[in-house]
């Protein structure tokens, strides 16, 4: 076989498509598109005996006058049907939007008198192609039907578009498409290109929009669909095949929980993984009062790996834990329930914030009593506990006295100790236990309290001999 005297290019179609066409771009390339089953020998000796068309079609390409980039500027002649004709452009203020038509020999154009030309010219080219397409489409249903009648043939005439899968569960997806013309439609559809499953709807033969549900999918499986339509006469016309996969049912695997060190009460570590995105619900309570159920919830979709922390469990207490998570639509996901033992409570408290101050107990005038000193003392706990404060005069390690233990369990602290006495020094520490018995003790920490001061008569009466040098004989 003789080599052919240029170049082409095959473009393999689907397997339904049954002719073979030959065509020259705008660029001069030979295309030749093909069904998907033809072998390469039987498209050569295709090409070859078109051979002599396509060198004359490539001649007259070659020969064509280049033209120069269309500006889409007023009194610009187009090319219609074989033929020029110019382009009239009329500006208006009050339009927001490009509009074009084709009449009396002149392509008419308005233009918003704020558009750029370089706007002028985009919204003019989709435009005039938009025309060239709706004449080409209108030209060629009126050959069809001419020359259909002529042979006594009977041509497809129904249209099937917005072809989609929507609304995609675990076993249901619903498949919406608008068709014309046609008396019925039938899907097929099915986990291959060979289908299985099949479900026809009449339909009307002016354009209408339908939906169609499915029922009965597997979960996370991909599901090929095609849409065939039928004439009025029973014909049936090929559709184009298309793909959609359903959502994947949530697993929960691989939970682990971690017990988590030095922390205020008994604190857990739970993470687990999922196949899809899903939150993250962690479910607990005591073994012995699932009344006391808690959830632990973080909303946030998520695939792969969650963790979440679970703070103040009671230490050494048997608990059941679910983990659980839903996805976008609903659907729920949950694990085995697990369980687990939370560690003996051996940290004891954490004291923090230590604070004292010093103030004095005023005498009492006749009462015959001495003037005294207390200290307030403050802390907090990192975790609910007692309150108590050990104490002694000057400083070292022994501390000869202790306020009776205040047992209301609290994180934050305050304790008084009174009857001191004023301008002395002091060493303190604070003590807390929780709820195990665990004592956390504060640093030493030493004090002077206040010196003693005169009774509100004494200071009155000093005053007025300082300011006024009378009084001066009251002690006699």
């Amino acid at each position: 076989m003789s080599v052919v005297p240029f170049q082409y290019r095959v473009i393999r179609r689907g397997p339904f498509h049954t002719t073979s066409i030959i065509s020259i771009n705008s660029a001069g390339e030979v295309i030749v598109k093909v069904p998907s089953w033809v072998p390469t020998w039987e498209i050569d000796h295709f090409v070859q005996s078109k051979s002599d068309w396509i060198s004359r079609k490539l001649s007259l390409f070659h020969r064509r006058p280049k033209s120069s980039p269309k500006k889409f500027i007023d009194g610009e002649l187009h090319p219609f049907f074989g033929e020029e004709f110019p382009l009239k452009i009329t500006k208006i203020s009050f339009i927001n939007r490009c509009r074009l038509k084709f009449f009396d020999q002149v392509f008419q154009a308005v233009v918003p008198s704020d558009h750029s030309p370089r706007q002028q010219k985009l919204d003019l080219q989709k435009l005039l192609l938009k025309l060239y397409l709706e004449h080409g489409k209108r030209v060629i249903n009126e050959k069809v039907y001419f020359y259909s009648k002529k042979l006594g043939v009977v041509y497809n005439r129904i249209t099937l578009k917005n072809v989609s899968a929507k609304n995609i569960g675990l076993t249901t997806s619903t498949i919406q498409y608008t068709s014309k013309d046609a008396s019925k439609v039938k899907i097929y559809y099915g986990t291959s290109t060979s289908f299985g499953g099949a479900k026809e709807v009449s339909t009307s033969t002016t354009e209408t929009t339908y939906t169609t549900e499915l029922t009965g999918l597997s979960d996370g499986t991909k599901y090929y669909y095609k849409i065939n339509t039928f004439d009025s006469d029973g014909s049936e016309y090929e559709g184009t095949i298309l793909d959609f996969t359903t959502l994947p049912r949530p697993k929960i695997t691989n939970v682990l929980i971690q017990q988590v060190a030095n922390t205020a009460q008994s604190t857990i570590l739970v993470s687990w993984n999922t196949n899809t995105e899903v939150s993250s619900i962690v479910t607990y309570y005591p073994e012995s009062t699932p009344p006391d159920a808690r959830d632990e919830v973080n909303v946030a979709l998520v695939k792969g790996e969650h963790r979440m922390i679970i703070r103040s469990l009671l230490p050494q207490t048997d608990y059941i834990l679910v983990v659980k998570g839903r996805d976008r639509i609903g659907n729920e996901a949950a694990s085995d329930s697990q369980r687990l033992t939370t560690a003996t409570d051996t940290r004891p408290p954490q004291i923090s914030d230590l604070h004292v101050e010093g103030d004095n107990i005023p005498q009492i005038t006749g009462a015959g009593q001495e003037q005294s000193a207390q200290l307030i003392i403050s802390w907090n706990t990192d975790e609910p506990a007692t309150s108590q404060v050990e104490f002694g005069e000057g400083t070292g390690a022994n501390y000869s006295s202790k306020t009776q233990e205040d047992s209301n369990l609290t994180i934050n602290h305050i304790v008084i100790i009174s009857a001191l006495t004023p301008s002395k020094v002091y060493h303190i520490r604070a003590l807390s236990k929780d709820k195990a018995d665990n004592v956390g003790r504060s640093i030493d920490s030493v004090t002077i309290t206040p010196k003693a001061t005169d009774n509100a008569l004494n200071l009155v009466i000093t005053n007025l001999q300082s300011a006024f040098g009378f009084l001066g004989g009251l002690d006699n």
